[in-house]
Order: C-alpha cells, then sequence, then structure tokens
C-alpha cells in the first residue's frame, strides 16, 4: 500500500473579505511511495511565484540493496554424501506403512505416509541451515566455474599444510582458474549487452 509523504500545506491563498483579510492554507500535491525507507525526507519550501509550493524529496540511493546486504540470507539442505544407502532402505523396509491403512480419508492417508517417510529421512539425512552470501549465484557462476574454484580452494590449503609448493600452485591453479572465471565474466556481459542492444534494435549502431 502506497504512503502519502507530505504533510504540510502545498498551496495558499489570501484574500480580502468585507474589509477582513484572511490566509487559507491546503495540502493539495501529494507525493506518493511504496517504500518509506527508499526516502530520506521531504521538503516544501514557502517559495512560489504562484499560490503553490514546490513539493520535492530526497531519495536515498540503494537504500533497498544496504537493506538487503545487511540481512544475513540462509539456505536449508540435506547433505547426501555420507548416507548410507543400506541402513536408509532398511529402515524405510521397517517403518510403520501399516497404519496408513487405518486411514478411509486419502488426505489422511497422505500426511501420515509423509510423516513416517520424513521421519526416516530425518534421521538418516538430517535438515541443516547454512549461511550464503546470496540466495542467487550469478549468471557467470557456472558448474564448471564452481568446479574450478572448489578445485583452487583444495589446492591452496596443500598449499598451505606444505603438501604442494606454491610455485605449483600459482601457475598451475590460481592463474588458470582466474583467467576462466575472468573469460566466463566476459562472455555474460557481451550476452546480456548484446540481448539488450537487440531488444532496442540499436545493436552494432
Amino acid at each position: 500500500m502506497s504512503l502519502q509523504l507530505v504533510t504540510v500545506p502545498t498551496r495558499t491563498e489570501a484574500r480580502y473579505v468585507n474589509g477582513t483579510f484572511s490566509v487559507t492554507s491546503t495540502l493539495i500535491d501529494h507525493i506518493y511511495c511504496l517504500f518509506e525507507r527508499n526516502v530520506a525526507s521531504v521538503h516544501v519550501p514557502p517559495l512560489s511565484l504562484n499560490d503553490h509550493y514546490p513539493v520535492f524529496l530526497v531519495r536515498r540511493c540503494n537504500a533497498s540493496l544496504r537493506s538487503k546486504r545487511n540481512e544475513k540470507n540462509a539456505i536449508q539442505y540435506r547433505s547426501l554424501s555420507n548416507l548410507n544407502k543400506t541402513d536408509f532402505r532398511e529402515d524405510l523396509r521397517l517403518a510403520p506403512w501399516s497404519s496408513i491403512e487405518a486411514f478411509d480419508d486419502p488426505t489422511s492417508a497422505l500426511a501420515l505416509w509423509y510423516e513416517i517417510f520424513q521421519s526416516v529421512v530425518e534421521r538418516h539425512s538430517p535438515l541443516r541451515t547454512k549461511r550464503v552470501k546470496s540466495l542467487q549465484l550469478p549468471k557467470w557462476m557456472t558448474p564448471e566455474s564452481l568446479s574450478d574454484i572448489k578445485k583452487r580452494d583444495q589446492l591452496k590449503a596443500k598449499a598451505r599444510n606444505g603438501t604442494i609448493s606454491w610455485e605449483t600452485f600459482r601457475p598451475a591453479c590460481r592463474n588458470r582458474i582466474s583467467f576462466n572465471i575472468n573469460k566466463q565474466k566476459r562472455i555474460t556481459l557481451h550476452t546480456k549487452f548484446y540481448r539488450t542492444n537487440m531488444t532496442r534494435g540499436n545493436y552494432g549502431n
């Protein structure tokens, strides 16, 4: 719901009636905003050549970005890397599935099935919460880029503990991976620029 931010009169009118001089003030110029946090201040200076005062606001730059930057994003996930498939299947086999037959209502039967299945899943692969920088990866972050970054971090850890030398790490891994990441960024930006200009109909002009 939009908010009206102007709170002082924006129009004055002087009248002289029956020997009496009076001034009336009304608020007839409005500024509406969906997000008040984006506005730093609203001003109505009493300066004008007519009976209306100028109305303006000061917008808070990147207010929405700043608020999002201060938020702590988190995701929930289940890790299957250490899942014992044999034990998982065995617990599913021993689960009390027969209790579902006690319900005639399919909605209640489905709810109980989900509850039983979810309890087995939770026992073998509990739900985890992890803080992340962003809920959405940038478009240049391809699966290949993620794989390269993971490999780079692994080799960097080996260089730190002395398993490999820094001279081996820098040219063989860091430089090559940085080049590939920068290349993917250039491709993504070029593609976005091309599509934007094609949409506007002025690509190459």
